[in-house]
């Protein structure tokens, strides 16, 4: 059974853009403002023929045909006790447009709170799916990838529900503008629409290359993310390598790059108005000319078909833009889409459902296998790999780069499974043992130990269920030799450690892990190059250390320093993969020409 997250779907909701889930109330609101702010706004309109032909005719006009729009309104003015008047007629355009600026400012309020709730949404899911992801995903993502679809990507693909809102609410305007059209006259409605089409096929031009754009800046987005933090997190090594400036050229040719293509959308868009408005007054003139010449119309219906026409062509060239904008924020979804996908894809270590008791006698590999999947292809790290390592003794894992160290103490951390066979515990698969209660009783230190950015008795206590007092953290440091230089720091305990750990020299960084791993009071402590960055001194405090949790913990340490492995239970000499050969030190040392040469290089230096 693979562990992942539970997804919780409302099964009346709709999914658009294979994205977002929209609820009943959320497509009910979502239609309704704009429906409700499309006929406020045609009836505010329709308001202004009544009241051209008042002007123009006088009351006459409303009783000279019965059967007009203009007698309805008459009726329902009497209905209501109210004279026709230019004051009675305006009630009912004012009633419409505080109708219409009610629903305006709702659906903006309503698109407001709909970005904010996807957006917290997605990257609640992101944020979820990145760190539940098996390894093989970290393994083959970068940090930056990651960040990018974190912070850039989830907030442009966000903003897609309400700008689909908007476009209905201006679509339906302009559905409403031409319903007028046709009830004032149909031919020259179908003359307008006709004209029109002309703009449309210009407008889905200039259409084409913003989905583009959208997709190229995402590429920019996460080279230049990618360039930063690799330029931060490095910052000494580009230093010394005189590299810093070369680097600064790179970052700063992707910031013009993101400019660059910021510039063509902003540009597409006032290319459209620059198009859009000369053209909406070439159709509006054109119409304005059959309406007189060829059709007749009076004044009254000929002024409202041309604010009819003038609205409609300026909503229209807002509805091409926002058009725009929205081919260009799809653009954000293949990504986001993509490693997200490629995080729900890596499976995590299986989770049992047994409790994980404590170890008694040994932990035993057996014929176990493992492939690193990468975009290049599938590298093999370990190849029938069979060993045991006794309980309550130190086992030393040693062998040249590459011959599977790390992997082995990952399986061993529950950090990935095996592609075939098996590690058991008292006879027991490791997988049937829940993962929380298991890693409640080891603790591991890598090579490259990361801090977090808080204080030495945060970093000391981080994941115990029960914070040590600070006599016991005093213990631990000194027993990992961190006491001395965190007394030397102004604020001991409470002394921040900066990010990853900044202020100090890697050896303190690696004590400090140590000791770390020491407040767990594990049964199971793994130790990947734990002393690669002490000195002398340090790594005989440590090895020391080790010695003395003999006979009490199980420890397993990679390592390739004679000091630390000399005086272990039992050495397995890794190979390609493989157990080349299992014994203590002096064993080794005497039948392997493999492992001689490990210290004697060591010994030389």
């Amino acid at each position: 059974m693979t562990s992942q997250r539970p997804v919780r779907t409302d099964p009346f909701s709709i999914r658009i853009f294979g994205v977002f889930r929209l609820s009943p109330t959320d497509l009910l609101i979502g239609a309704g403002l704009p429906i409700a702010l499309a006929c406020a706004e045609s009836i505010s309109v329709a308001m202004i023929f009544p009241i051209l032909a008042f002007v123009e005719k006088g009351a006459a006009v409303f009783s000279s045909n019965p059967d007009s729009a203009i007698a309805v309104i008459s009726a329902l003015l009497e209905r209501f006790g109210l004279p026709v008047a230019l004051w009675s007629l305006m009630i009912p355009a004012l009633l419409a447009v505080t109708i219409r600026s009610g629903a305006e400012y709702f659906l903006k309020v309503f698109s407001a709170h709909l970005t904010a709730r996807h957006l917290i949404r997605l990257r609640k899911e992101t944020i979820s799916d990145f760190l539940s992801a098996g390894m093989a995903f970290h393994f083959n993502t970068s940090i930056a990838a990651m960040e990018n679809a974190f912070h850039n990507e989830t907030r442009r693909v966000a903003r897609i529900p309400a700008l689909t809102v908007d476009l209905l609410s201006k679509l339906l305007m302009l559905g409403g503008y031409f319903l007028l059209m046709m009830i004032l006259s149909w031919r020259l409605a179908l003359v307008f629409m006709a004209l029109s089409a002309v703009g449309v096929t210009v407008f889905a031009i200039l259409l084409r290359s913003s989905k583009r754009l959208g997709q190229a800046l995402t590429e920019i987005q996460i080279r230049m993310t990618t360039l930063h933090a690799q330029a931060i997190q490095n910052i000494r090594l580009l230093k010394i390598a005189s590299a810093d400036s070369r680097v600064e050229a790179e970052l700063n040719r992707e910031v013009v790059g993101e400019q660059d293509n910021n510039i063509k959308v902003a540009s597409q868009s006032a290319l459209m108005r620059f198009v859009g408005a000369p053209l909406s007054i070439a159709i509006v003139t054109a119409v304005a000319y059959i309406a007189i010449e060829v059709l007749g119309l009076d004044m009254a219906a000929l002024g409202l078909f041309a604010v009819l026409g003038i609205r409609a062509a300026g909503l229209a060239t807002d509805f091409g833009s926002g058009a725009l904008v929205l081919r260009h924020t799809i653009g954000g979804i293949a990504e986001l889409e993509r490693i997200v996908a490629d995080a729900r894809n890596a499976q995590p270590p299986v989770d049992g459902t047994r409790e994980f008791g404590g170890l008694a006698t040994e932990v035993r590999f057996e014929k176990v296998d493992f492939v690193y999947r990468t975009a290049g292809g599938d590298v093999v790290s370990l190849d029938d790999l069979n060993f045991v390592i006794p309980a309550r003794r130190l086992t030393a894992l040693v062998g040249q780069s590459g011959s599977g160290k790390t992997t082995t103490v990952d399986l061993l951390a529950r950090l990935c499974d095996p592609g075939s066979g098996r590690i058991t515990v008292d006879g027991v698969d490791l997988r049937e043992y829940s993962i929380a209660s298991y890693r409640r009783r080891i603790a591991v230190v890598s090579q490259s130990e990361m801090l977090l950015d808080a204080t030495v008795r945060d970093n000391i206590c981080l994941g115990l269920e029960t914070r040590p007092d600070d006599q016991a953290i005093w213990r631990y440091l000194e027993r990992a030799y961190a006491g001395d230089f965190v007394r030397g720091f102004p604020a001991g305990l409470d002394t921040r450690l900066g990010d990853r750990g900044c202020r100090m020299s890697g050896g303190q960084r690696q004590r400090l892990a140590f000791a770390r791993a020491l407040a767990r009071e594990p049964e199971i402590l793994i130790l990947d190059e734990p002393t690669s960055a002490l000195d002398a001194v340090s790594e005989a405090a440590i090895a020391r250390t080790l010695r003395s949790l003999g006979g009490s913990v199980t420890v397993v340490v990679v390592a390739h320093r004679l000091s630390t492995i000399r005086f272990a239970d039992q050495i397995v000499l890794l190979s390609d993969g493989s157990v080349r050969d299992i014994g203590t030190h002096g064993v080794l040392a005497g039948r392997q020409p493999d492992y001689r040469r490990l210290f004697e290089i060591e010994e030389a230096s």
